[in-house]
């Protein structure tokens, strides 16, 4: 989705002039005090485009998280850190800019109950002494495959956007392992002489079964109505935090840690309702 708009004369001079004001308190000219700098000198320094694109820079921060604020409380999903271009840029003028988002495509799902209902109901033949370790493996193999049956019933429309988002996290979770192990990322690329563009190429079809499973897991939790509360995400994020080092734990993105808590408790909420259907 592409929308276009503008900032007013009046809105944009105001951030161009405390722009202004910060370069001019800060600049450090020969002949002059710091901070008192006559103005026609710093736009000759800095030049006035140079204010320009900052004042610009400014406006545009503070504006496009209100104007993706609203699409939100319109009902729309928004995926990805959207895309911003200036149209428009000069002294006395509208700023214009434009902004592209991705949107979470709408899925038609398919029968997933039914789907599920046939797959989970197969029996298979588990090893005695392997009891436990095939099970689990039993049931990671039902949830993929009734994963896969549902999209081949659903009709979804996939962004490449998402494609691409999936392949670069294949990558990030491919290097820590890496790293993990001692290895330097390069010398193992050098090993396997591949590059990280021709490992994203040999993941397309991967990363895009990956996109379309988180989808439709999502399609079925919301379809399903299935919550997950502050306490659960909680008690997840402390559960995970015990296989990291004290100091590791500090430099982690809180936000994103809850996101990806969250991600796994929905999931797996969700994959039970799959299972008994």
């Amino acid at each position: 989705m592409e929308i276009t708009g503008e900032i007013s004369v009046g809105d944009f001079d105001n951030y161009y002039q405390k722009v202004f004001q910060e370069i001019s308190e800060n600049a450090e000219i020969p002949g002059f005090r710091k901070g008192q700098t006559p103005a026609n000198i710093i736009k000759e320094r800095v030049g006035e485009h140079y204010i320009l694109e900052k004042a610009a820079e400014a406006a545009i921060n503070e504006t496009w998280p209100k104007i993706l604020e609203e699409k939100i409380e319109q009902g729309l999903e928004i995926i990805g850190r959207p895309q911003i271009a200036i149209t428009k840029l000069a002294k006395n003028n509208p700023l214009g800019f434009k902004i592209i988002i991705s949107i979470l495509p709408k899925i038609k799902l398919g029968d997933y109950k039914k789907i599920s209902r046939e797959i989970m109901k197969e029996e298979t033949k588990i090893i005695a002494e392997d009891k436990e370790i095939d099970k689990m493996k039993e049931r990671d193999r039902k949830r993929i495959e009734s994963l896969d049956k549902i999209a081949e019933a659903s009709t979804i429309e996939i962004p490449e956007i998402l494609v691409e988002a999936e392949k670069e996290k294949m990558i990030l979770e491919l290097k820590a392992g890496i790293e993990n192990t001692g290895m330097k990322w390069e010398d193992y690329l050098k090993h396997i002489k591949k590059t990280e563009e021709e490992l994203k190429k040999d993941w397309s079809d991967n990363a895009l079964k990956r996109v379309k499973h988180g989808l439709i897991l999502r399609a079925v939790a919301n379809k399903e109505n299935i919550r997950v509360f502050e306490q659960e995400i909680s008690q997840k994020i402390e559960q995970m935090l015990k296989a990291v080092p004290l100091e590791e734990a500090k430099k982690l993105d809180q936000n994103r840690l809850k996101d990806y808590a969250y991600g796994i408790i929905r999931n797996e909420k969700t994959f039970q309702i799959l299972e008994n259907v």
